[in-house]
């Protein structure tokens, strides 16, 4: 019996460690079909073997590595644009994983392409309350430092 509730804890710890959160979500504010069919044309995104990875809020010039099958799709410092609530879009070949590297808080997230695959907009949000990246270990050991949200719906900030 403590065995089980000793491997139980250890699970429960090992599950809480992880530096980020995934949920799959279609908004009710999405855009109008022809704001995403533009967009889709903007990132030749269009065909289904692609998906648009969308750097959301509360980025403060970290530096961010996006990779994809050995191909670095993104390095540089990404900041959020305060009125629009969007940083950076970038367009993944979905049949490959996705991996996003945050070098100053030195996170891992991955982006599963069979998860991907399903999902025309993938959008990666940071915790408001980690805008430095540095100091309060407090903070990074009992929050998720990434929301990953996996939709088929355009939020309307462009």
């Amino acid at each position: 019996m403590k065995k089980k509730l000793l491997y139980f804890l250890l699970i429960l710890f090992a599950i809480s460690c992880k530096s980020y959160d995934f949920q799959i979500k279609d908004f009710e504010n999405a855009s109008f079909k022809h704001v995403v069919e533009k967009t889709l044309k903007q990132y030749d995104a269009k065909a289904e073997k692609y998906s648009l990875l969308i750097f959301t809020n509360f980025y403060h010039g970290e530096k961010i590595i996006v990779e994809n099958d050995k191909h670095i799709l993104y390095q540089d410092s990404m900041k959020t644009m305060e009125n629009f609530g969007l940083a950076k879009m970038i367009r993944v070949d979905n049949n490959h994983d996705v991996k996003i590297k945050d070098i100053d808080m030195n996170i891992k997230v991955l982006v599963k392409s069979d998860l991907a695959k399903a999902y025309k907009f993938i959008y990666v949000e940071k915790n408001q309350y980690l805008k430095d990246g540095v100091g309060n270990d407090s903070i990074l050991n009992t929050k998720k430092v990434y929301k990953i949200i996996y939709s088929n719906s355009l939020l309307g900030f462009m």
